[in-house]
């Protein structure tokens, strides 16, 4: 699934949304391209809904062109999503300062407010921590509205094309459909070993049994979950750290909530992902949560960050299902306990630490 963000005044029918679509139509490949609110935060807000929807079904990916660049470079960052920016807008918060008043809608021609409280909307979605790391930068050196080197710098670990002359609108970037293609594709493939977790997700199927979740859905609904945020942030890790962290995601809760052993898990799948459980793993023999989660914490400082990143990836999972029993003290100590995860491991994992910050933040 491909999203395109369009530009400033522009709409799902400019010339380039409707140019990218027939070319997706004719390979096949699902393409969309929504009309979005002037307004930056129901804009962001759309594009958000269209993601969380989609990314239950299938792999996501955007394309920003000039304003929609900047929305997309800071939805790769939260979803952790492969993007292509076509003359993106950095800082259009400054920018965007001479369009003040009432710009043409480039649809119709019709007119509408843009004012200071709009760009103070656009401050508030910059991440100054991105710097492409799943991006394609396209850009042209004639562009007459923003100043291509701002992209170039602030973009400098994404893969580059730059082209002399051209404009705004980049001139023939239908010459680089196919590229912006096998971009995606390449960046949405699978980097760990399939048979593996097809193999640990067997071993914990069968030790959860009938196991039901707070919610009453199948326990392995739970793990998949949490393997599933692992995979989606996938980018900060390379193929051994995410096989380990995936087999510690499916395996997370065995040695706490069944009769599975150490030793069993140990000898299954190797020492590194025994451990790796095991710290994921609280002691129920401490009186109180609180110490629980501290000595859980401790124990998972000493694990690579591969292991770690999977106790944000479990609260992350843990807070899109809050059974609706729980009292409203409850559901705080729950958020502060998410709060104590996110202070101790949140440099393990950039994404993962933001998307929590997140949760935490509409949970409460």
């Amino acid at each position: 699934m491909i999203i395109y963000i369009h530009g400033f005044g522009s709409h799902g029918n400019g010339s380039k949304a409707v140019a990218l679509r027939d070319f997706c139509k004719r390979k096949n490949i699902h393409f969309i391209a929504p009309s979005l609110s002037t307004i930056p935060d129901l804009a962001i807000q759309t594009l958000e809904e269209l993601i969380e929807s989609f990314q239950m079904t299938e792999n996501v990916s955007l394309v920003g062109s000039s304003l929609g660049g900047y929305y997309a470079m800071s939805l790769s960052y939260k979803y952790n999503l492969p993007c292509v920016l076509i003359n993106p807008a950095i800082y259009p918060y400054k920018t965007l300062s001479r369009a003040l008043g009432f710009p043409p809608n480039f649809y119709d021609q019709s007119t509408y407010e843009w004012n200071i409280s709009h760009l103070e909307m656009l401050k508030k979605h910059e991440v100054k921590e991105y710097s492409g790391e799943n991006a394609l930068l396209m850009v042209q050196t004639a562009d007459e509205v923003l100043d291509y080197t701002e992209a170039v710098e602030k973009l400098s670990r994404a893969q580059m094309i730059i082209e002399e002359g051209g404009d705004h609108g980049f001139q023939g970037i239908e010459r680089h459909f196919q590229t912006i293609i096998e971009f995606l594709d390449t960046a949405t493939e699978p980097k760990f070993d399939i048979e593996k977790y097809k193999k640990v997700l067997e071993f914990a199927a069968r030790a959860h049994g009938e196991q039901k979740t707070p919610m009453g859905y199948p326990y392995l609904a739970h793990i998949v979950s949490v393997a599933s945020e692992i995979i989606a942030a996938s980018s900060e890790l390379n193929s051994d750290e995410l096989d380990l962290a995936i087999s510690c995601a499916l395996l997370h809760d065995t040695i706490e909530d069944t009769a599975t052993l150490f030793e069993e898990i140990e000898a299954e799948f190797g020492e590194q992902v025994a451990h790796g459980v095991s710290a994921l793993t609280k002691n129920k023999s401490l009186s109180s949560k609180e110490e629980q989660m501290q000595e859980s914490l401790k124990k998972l400082l000493q694990q690579p960050k591969a292991v770690q990143s999977v106790k944000l990836a479990d609260r992350i999972s843990n807070l899109s299902n809050v059974p609706a029993h729980w009292d409203e003290a409850k559901k705080k100590k729950y958020a502060l306990e998410a709060q104590m995860i996110y202070d101790a491991l949140k440099e393990a994992h950039l994404s993962l630490a933001m998307r929590l910050k997140n949760k935490i933040e509409c949970y409460l």
